[in-house]
Formats: C-alpha cells, sequence, structure tokens
C-alpha cells in the first residue's frame, strides 16, 4: 500500500486558542476519505495546514513521503496536490473559462505547459464537468451550483493526484448531489486520490472507502463508514442517535 499523504502530531495554535492537537492520520493512493466533526472541529485548518496556507505548529506533514510542512501553497500545487474552498472563490470579472485557466496555468504541469496546452486542458475539464456550454459566461451570471462545478473545475485543470474537497456539496438539491457524487467516483476511477469535507452524510457515507474524525481539535475516530457510524464517541460529539438509529434500520429493511 502506497502512502501518499501522511501526518505526523499535527497542531495548529492560533494565539492561546489550539484549533489542531496532535493529529496523525495516513491516507493511501487511490483512497475516499471522508472527513467529519462538527462545525469548529478543525477540519478545513487540516486541509490549510496541508496545503501550506497555515504554518503547522508542531508535527510533519508529508506527501509521497517528501517533507511540505513548510512548503508555500505554490509549491504543493505544482507537486500534485489542488482543493476547493469551503466559501467558493471564483476570480470576479473573468469567464467561467478564464477562471479554469488559470488552474491550468498553475498546476502541476503548468510551468511546462504552453497557453495553446493549457487551453486545451480547460476544454476537457469543463467538458467533463459539464460546464462547456457556459464556458464564455462571466461568473457573477452562473448559478451557485455553477460556481461549485467551476471551483472543482480549477482545482482539477491543477492536475492534482491528491485532491481536497471541502463542502462541494453544502446547499446543492438532491440531484444535484447524486450529479457530483458521480463526478467523485469517476475522478477517483481516474486516479485522483480524494479526502472529503462534507457535513452531508449521505455523501460521506456512500462513497469514502474510509473516515476519519476531528472534534475540538483532535482525531477521535477513523474506520469504514460502518464502523464509524457505529462508534459510540462519533455518535455522542457528532451524528447524534437519531443518525445511528435510522442508519441501522435503513441497513435492516
Amino acid at each position: 500500500m502506497e502512502i501518499v499523504l501522511r501526518g505526523e502530531n499535527v497542531s495548529k495554535s492560533f494565539g492561546g486558542l489550539a484549533a489542531l492537537s496532535d493529529v496523525t492520520f495516513q491516507i493511501a493512493k487511490g483512497e475516499i476519505v471522508g472527513l467529519i466533526g462538527p462545525n469548529g472541529a478543525g477540519k478545513t485548518t487540516l486541509v490549510n495546514v496541508i496545503t501550506g496556507v497555515y504554518p503547522a505548529s508542531k508535527g510533519k506533514v508529508r506527501f509521497k513521503e517528501e517533507d511540505i510542512t513548510h512548503a508555500k501553497p505554490y509549491q504543493i500545487g505544482r507537486m500534485g496536490v489542488a482543493r476547493t474552498f469551503q466559501i467558493v472563490k471564483s476570480f470576479s470579472g473573468m469567464t467561467v473559462k478564464e477562471n479554469v485557466l488559470i488552474g491550468a496555468l498553475f498546476g502541476k504541469s503548468g510551468m511546462k505547459r504552453t497557453t495553446k496546452e493549457a487551453l486545451k486542458k480547460v476544454e476537457e475539464v469543463l467538458e467533463f464537468i459539464g460546464l462547456e456550454k457556459k464556458k464564455d459566461f462571466p461568473v457573477e451570471e452562473t448559478t451557485i451550483p455553477d460556481r461549485k462545478r467551476l471551483e472543482l473545475a480549477k482545482a482539477l485543470a491543477m492536475e492534482p493526484d491528491l485532491l481536497f474537497l471541502d463542502e462541494v456539496m453544502a446547499g446543492l438539491r438532491p440531484k444535484e448531489m447524486e450529479d457530483v457524487m458521480g463526478l467523485i467516483k469517476e475522478l477517483n476511477r481516474n486516479g485522483i486520490t480524494i479526502l472529503l469535507i462534507e457535513h452531508v452524510m449521505k455523501a460521506i457515507m456512500g462513497i469514502s472507502d474510509r473516515v476519519i474524525v476531528l472534534h475540538e481539535g483532535r482525531l477521535i475516530a477513523g474506520g469504514t463508514p460502518e464502523e464509524i457510524s457505529k462508534d459510540e464517541k462519533v455518535i455522542k460529539a457528532y451524528l447524534g442517535s437519531r443518525y445511528a438509529k435510522s442508519r441501522e434500520e435503513s441497513a435492516h429493511a
């Protein structure tokens, strides 16, 4: 089993507040790993530390066994790591196509590509995501679901080996959510390892190979979706007894 990402006692403090405390984890190549926990548990902070947005206060992060603990976001991006953001961060005043082009010129192959090659990659990504008919739309004229897809398209244009998805299904209707779940599964089949932060349990439990759980900045559990849904610590801290009961009932239906 090849380990793509490894965190060793990762901690992050803001002033006197510990947002992460000794978080140790690993992600194997080809996995879809769900990351769950209540609001304020430290999920996005962990991704920010891994991707170089925040420096770790303690511990180490290794990507393909290379220490990236103190690397800058652009360096990590060029190594093959990409992410979406919980709050959609489109580049205003630009078209959908131009937004994705930035990803194509910035990521793993960005420095080697000509503009013509980058534009070809943009067309491929937009077709895969389903935004090809809106490529010339200013981002301000797109819908929220479209902007969610655009966020994903920008990340995919970077050609990542490891992709972090931060609540890409928040606010979507059930059909839109099913579509995004299908996209994530296809990305994974195409060789991209994925860490998925979601509060939508249907998505997390439906597509994750493993789930890890943060609570108050600490890793409290890890295992298969089935194991996590029955873990008393997780039920108490996050899922709630009603969810655990409904999942058990549906399993026996």
